[in-house]
């Protein structure tokens, strides 16, 4: 039996890679970067969760750095 947490992580993991189970929603000045397939693309195939960044196992926050600037996620 999958465990709460792995539960959870299941569904993030879907929404983030899948964009299914969701609603994806970009800011007018994200959705403007020239770059933004590639910036989905970072997002979909992110994996490099740690246990900082997730203390809990759920995958339902971290951050990345693209093109010099922030995104959290």
């Amino acid at each position: 039996m999958m465990s709460d947490a792995g539960k959870i992580k299941a569904l993030n993991d879907a929404a983030r890679t899948l964009f299914t189970g969701c609603k994806v929603l970009f800011i007018r000045g994200v959705k403007a970067l020239p770059m933004l397939n590639k910036l989905i693309k970072l997002v979909r195939n992110y994996d490099r969760f740690s246990a900082d960044s997730n203390p809990y196992g759920e995958h339902d926050f971290d951050s990345l750095q693209y093109a010099i600037k922030l995104v959290e996620l």
